[in-house]
């Protein structure tokens, strides 16, 4: 693995730095890329993580992008604790904010100067999160909603997300608001803020690493924000649906709900809450006719009900732990 620094430009505004991280990515993370370099950002530098990629991503940055920071690991350690070696990267250098860009994601040019502009005015903040649009825009043309800021309720993993899948000209002037969650496709993280709660819970392989964190900030004092002015675009899709099984993608999802409600919740209370959240989850897919979905859905929260043989457990360990030392190198 090769690091290389990324060339730093004098400014006074607060040190920026955004980290993507890749897994088999090499079909979207140049544009995705290129979105922040075409940021009118100066105090901005960039870290990309890969988490043992196979389709070529890696050469392909380092011919693209020359000078550009990448550490690349031995194995897939997921998305939180992949992130976490950016993020822990950005606060060694002393870093004032750090954003996560998934890398199928595209950033507007004033994006990034506009969520700091928001925290730098909001001293109570943690995290803010920009307006988000899909990529693929309605049958006329216009923009999709995606995310505009996310509320829970009495079941935390069901979330509440106001005009998704609409058509966005309601929110076109709508000013900033507090959310109880900010989805980690794309988060502005105030650095003292992590050093205060901590980064992902490296536990969570995959899906709700950013919810806990979220409920972490808030239980801490911190605010968190949507900031509807800052814009960016990102693909609808469930990024491991594209690359993985559906009972892959469903059992790692059973597998972070029962943590999730186990660590917040308790062992007793926590099971009924994943039992309640999966039972919800399985009327919404026969509602919608996902059938294949919901098979897997169903096999997958049964074996998590059930208790992992020591088999499952090893399997999931072994792809979403930290790793030894030296996992990863530069």
């Amino acid at each position: 693995m090769t690091t290389s620094a990324t060339p730093s430009q004098p400014s006074k505004q607060p040190l920026l730095v955004a980290v993507v991280l890749t897994f088999n990515s090499s079909d979207t993370i140049i544009a995705s890329l290129q979105s922040l370099f075409d940021c009118a950002y100066q105090g901005l530098q960039i870290r990309v993580i890969d988490n043992a990629s196979s389709d070529g991503t890696v050469g392909l940055l380092r011919l693209t992008f020359p000078d550009l920071h990448i550490t690349v690991c031995n194995d897939n350690i997921g998305f939180a604790a992949g992130c976490n070696i950016g993020i822990q990267a950005a606060l060694d250098d002393g870093a004032d904010y750090v954003f996560l860009l998934n890398p199928d994601a595209i950033v507007a040019p004033t994006m990034l100067g506009t969520l700091v502009d928001f925290m730098e005015a909001h001293p109570k903040s943690g995290a803010v999160g920009p307006r988000t649009f899909s990529t693929t825009p309605t049958d006329c043309g216009r923009e999709r909603l995606l995310y505009a800021g996310s509320f829970l309720g009495l079941l935390p993993l069901k979330q509440s997300v106001p005009g998704i899948g609409e058509v966005d000209d309601a929110l076109s002037c709508a000013p900033p608001l507090q959310v109880d969650c900010i989805w980690g496709h794309g988060i502005l993280l105030r650095a003292t803020t992590c050093r205060a709660v901590g980064l992902f819970d490296p536990t969570f392989f995959m899906y709700y690493e950013d919810l806990d964190l979220c409920k972490r900030m808030k239980s801490a004092g911190f605010e968190l924000w949507c900031e509807p002015a800052a814009l960016m675009w990102h693909e609808c899709l469930d990024g491991a649906r594209a690359i993985h099984s559906e009972a892959w993608r469903w059992r790692h999802k059973a597998h972070a709900m029962r943590i999730f409600h186990h660590k917040h919740y308790g062992a007793i209370v926590g099971r009924g809450m994943s039992l309640l959240t999966s039972l919800l989850e399985a009327a919404q897919l026969f509602r919608q006719g996902h059938l294949r979905a919901l098979r897997h859905q169903l096999v997958a929260n049964t074996a998590e009900a059930l208790g992992p043989t020591r088999k499952q457990t090893k399997a999931l360990s072994s792809v979403g732990s930290p790793g030894k030392s030296g996992q990863c190198g530069k």
